[in-house]
């Protein structure tokens, strides 16, 4: 086997594993030192790595916004807005999480998550047209 070439591992009864999955040892050693911290030392630790995934599937389940904590969803909302540079659109967002969203229930925490993403996905889409049709402009000297 050549190491330079890229090749899908699989189970033994023919699932695919996780790309990451050879590092399997430096992995569970970073979360084995980081859970010794925090249990045994009883410190922080600076960054919680990732669990070890099997599968690719395990990996997306893992990130999904819908099966993270309403915490975490609300930090990443947070974060979401900060990001959006028009600042009417900002602030008119930032009222509506502030009085309604942020007291209901996890479902409406991923629909107004959505909602600031595709506000923030327009807005990009639109500042990289606009850049891109001020480039292709053709300047007539008079």
């Amino acid at each position: 086997m050549n190491p330079m070439t890229e090749r899908v591992m699989m189970s033994t009864i023919g699932d695919e594993l996780d790309a990451q999955l050879p590092d399997f040892t430096s992995a569970a050693l970073s979360r084995r030192k980081a859970h010794f911290k925090i249990i045994y030392q009883q410190t922080a630790a600076s960054e919680i790595p990732e669990p070890v995934f099997v599968t690719p599937q395990e990996r997306l389940d893992y990130h999904d916004i819908a099966n993270q904590t309403k915490s975490v969803i609300s930090n990443r909302i947070k974060e979401l807005l900060e990001k959006i540079q028009h600042s009417d659109t900002r602030n008119a967002l930032e009222d509506e999480w502030n009085s309604f969203v942020k007291q209901q229930k996890k479902a409406d925490y991923l629909t107004f998550f959505a909602k600031v993403k595709d506000e923030l996905d327009s807005k990009q889409f639109l500042a990289k047209t606009d850049s891109l049709s001020n480039k292709n402009t053709l300047k007539i000297k008079p």
